[in-house]
Order: structure tokens, then sequence, then C-alpha cells
């Protein structure tokens, strides 16, 4: 940096100073004097200091008095300030005017002496202490911030970090770091940051919501900036198990009926149910069961007996919960049937042949068989014939009493059985019984013919013969 004598420290305004260019300087020519400041301006640029601050263009001027902000390319919205036309930086990086000799080609910048002696001293000194008025050239600094960040609460805290990759051989590393917030949640507590002019910006207390950041990281002739966004999600939800439930949870089917369905869509949970899963735990031999993954099994061809079903129900985060079902399949009420042929029968000599009717045998379900035997309490012979169907022929009866058992048989096997006596008595003849109908009296001439019935006549056998006298 230059010696105290040539700065300003109160800020004052540049006076030219017109001796330095008046006649007598003929030792030194213009050809020196600006290879003299060429020189100068390229042993001295590792002195500045202070780098060009960055700007947003367009954004109103936040740079620094006698500055404006230059944008990085046409297409580009930051940028760093520059003096404005008629000043130049000067070696501590303020912008003071410049002012022009009349008869020399060449824009300096100076501060005033502060000794009385040096605006006396030798024309050569003077222009050695001239500042160089060429701008060090300012490169695009490339910069990451890392890639964005997602955090879920309870968790509070992250670090950044900012990354430069050197641009120019022979590129320090001495980068300076200024980390601005951009956007953060609504609400008055946005959280807190640490170390914003360092590489790594510690974040913490932060809240549910999005926030952006923008990194500036600068040199002494560099610049550059990037984004990156923070998104802090809600605390997880805490998770409820679900609850596995069927309808019915017990059931009974009577056959005929064979198709019964249980039904899990009863199922709840906080969130959602994602998994229904039914099991088979118990089964009538030969029976089969097609299962599903749905809220709903649907049982089918069912077969006496008892079947157990189990149901397990997963939820979003993988939580379960299991149910139990069962179902009794019960066989048609089928009553036993009734055998019904008459108790008694008797007949008389000569007839000696009768049919037993076993026909008005009930069954609820139908009678599929007739079987009709001799009681073994009857000795007697006796020609039968029938004796599996409901009509049982007999013949060669002989005076006496004979007993007859018939056994019907339904559709499930059920069997009755009922005793029948059949009575054969001996010929036996009584006189009949004439009736020629009531009396009738008739008067001369007659206007029709008289009848008279005998119908009425009985006989405890049978009247072959009438004759009327």
């Amino acid at each position: 940096m230059f010696d105290d004598d040539f700065s300003d420290p109160v800020n004052e305004r540049l006076t030219f100073h017109d001796d330095f260019y008046s006649d007598d300087t003929d030792d030194v020519d213009s050809k020196g004097i600006s290879q003299s400041l060429f020189d100068h301006s390229a042993s001295t640029t590792d002195h500045f200091t202070q780098v060009p601050k960055p700007c947003v263009f367009g954004m109103g001027n936040d740079c620094p008095e006698y500055e404006r902000c230059v944008p990085k390319n046409n297409r580009a919205r930051t940028g760093v300030c520059s003096c404005e036309d008629g000043y130049n930086r000067d070696s501590l990086g303020h912008c003071k005017r410049i002012h022009t000799s009349s008869n020399k080609n060449q824009h300096i910048t100076i501060s005033p002496s502060t000794e009385s002696n040096q605006a006396s001293s030798q024309k050569k000194n003077k222009t050695d202490k001239f500042l160089s008025t060429t701008e060090l050239p300012v490169h695009r600094l490339v910069v990451s911030a890392g890639d964005n960040v997602t955090l879920q609460l309870p968790e509070n805290e992250v670090t950044l970090s900012a990354y430069a990759l050197r641009q120019e051989e022979g590129e320090g590393d001495n980068y300076k770091y200024e980390w601005n917030l951009i956007s953060h949640p609504e609400g008055d507590e946005t959280g807190t940051m640490q170390d914003q002019n360092t590489k790594n910006l510690k974040l913490s207390k932060l809240r549910a919501g999005l926030y952006t950041f923008k990194v500036t990281v600068s040199s002494s002739n560099a610049v550059g900036e990037a984004m990156v966004n923070v998104t802090v999600l809600p605390p997880e939800r805490a998770n409820k198990p679900p609850v596995a439930i069927i309808q019915p949870s017990n059931v009974t089917v009577k056959l005929p009926n064979k198709d019964t369905v249980l039904d899990g869509s009863f199922s709840t949970d906080d969130d959602k149910i994602m998994k229904y899963q039914w099991e088979v735990l118990e089964v009538p031999i030969g029976y089969s069961v097609q299962l599903n993954e749905t809220p709903t099994l649907q049982l089918k061809n069912l077969i006496p007996g008892f079947y157990r079903f189990k149901l397990t129900v997963t939820d979003s985060k993988g939580a379960m919960n299991s149910t139990f079902a069962n179902v009794t399949v019960q066989k048609e009420t089928d009553y036993p049937p009734t055998a019904n042929a008459k108790s008694e029968v008797v007949i008389y000599l000569p007839q000696n042949e009768v049919t037993l009717n076993g026909n008005l045998s009930t069954d609820d379900k139908g009678i599929k068989s007739w079987e009709w035997k001799k009681s073994p309490d009857t000795d007697k012979a006796v020609d039968m014939e029938g004796t599996n169907g409901p009509y049982l022929h007999l013949s060669q009866l002989e005076v006496g009493v004979y007993k007859f058992i018939l056994k019907v048989t339904d559709t499930a096997d059920q069997t009755s059985t009922t005793e029948v006596h059949l009575f054969v008595k001996p010929e036996s003849n009584t006189p009949p019984i004439a009736n020629a109908g009531p009396d009738q009296k008739v008067t001369l001439p007659l206007q029709s013919p008289v009848i008279l019935n005998g119908s009425g006549s009985k006989d405890d056998i049978k009247i072959t013969k009438w004759k009327w006298e």
C-alpha cells in the first residue's frame, strides 16, 4: 500500500496540480511518465485489499457513493459496483474524481500531500507517486452452496458449506464469504444463523417451511454467488396401529344355502389401510378356498362343517393387526319319514287276496324306498308280490290273522316302520233284506207309469237276484 502521505484520510475531494505538467519538466518526457505510471500500477496490484461490492442490477443503487452496479453480462441480474464515469478507484478502494492534463492524454487520480516540502520535491519523485488509473479486471467465480437440504422436525439444525472453483492460474484461496437469507416461512421467528462471513453457515432453531439462502464469494479480482434451499418438514405423525374388523365375526349357514361373505372393510386406521391378507386356519376336508388381498372374502359352495379364517391388515407405516372369523355350515333340516299303510284290514272268504297300500307314507324330502316283510309272529303261508314298492299284493290267504311290517326310507336315509294287521274271516251268509221303496198312491186313470224301486235292498255279501210278484 502506498505511504500515508498520499492517502486522503478525511475523504476530501482530490485536486489536480498543474505544476506536474509544467514546461520545465522536459527531463521527463511523456513516454517516460506513461511507462512509469504503468510500472507503478503493476507493482501495486497486490496492495488493493478492498473488493468491489457485489450488487443486484435494477434493484436500486446499493453501491457506495460515486459507484453504480454493472451486470456481469447482458443476461445477468447480479454484478459488481464500479466507479461512475469521471471517477477511478484509488489504492484504498474509493472512487475519486479524475483530473485530465491539457497536454497529456492520461487520466490519473492522486492524493494531496500532507507536508509543504513535498510540493517542491523533484518532478521524478512526484511522478513515482502517481496512482495507477487502470482498474483490475473482475473474473466470474464459480460458486456452489451444495445440494438442497431437507430436514424433518424435531431436527432443526444444519450446516451449509460454500465452495469456490479457482478460475485463474495462481489465484489464491483467500476468499471472502457472505451469506444472506433470501426467503423464509411466514412468521416472526425464522431461526438463527451463525458464521455468516465464513465458508460454513450454521443454522439452528429452524421452523417448518422453505428457506432460501444466497452465498457471495469474492476475492481480489473475482466474485460469484450461489443459492441453496433448506426445506424443513413438520414432525412425523405418531402412527397408531390399525384395527382389524370382520363382519360378521361368527356366522351360521344352513343348507341349502351354500354361500356367504366375510367383510373386512370395517377395519379402521388413523391414516390408510394398505393391505388385507386372509388366511385359512380350519376348513372341512375336501373344501378349498380361493384367497385374495381384498377387503372381502367370498365363500361359495360350502359344505357342512366348521371354518375359521384370519384377517391381517397393514397400514401405510407398516403397522399390522389381526382378527378372526368363524363360519359354521349346518346340514339342511330333514325330518324323518312317516310310514302309513292302515293299521287293520278285514276280508271274508271266499275272498282270499288283498292289496295293502303303503303309498300313504310321507316325508318332507321324499321317500326313496319301501320294504314289506311278514311279521315273525305270523306263521301262515301267503304269497307276497311287490315287497319293494308302495303296494303289497297278498294271495292264497287262509282264515286267521296276518301281520305285515312296512319300512320306508327317505333321502337322508332316515327310516320309519308301521305294522298292518290283516284279518281273514270265514264265509258267513245272512238273509238279505228286501226294500221295495215307500208306499205309493195312484188315481185312475193313470197319467204316467208307476215305478217301484228295490235298490234299497241289502245283503251281507251280495244280492244276486230280484223277483217282483
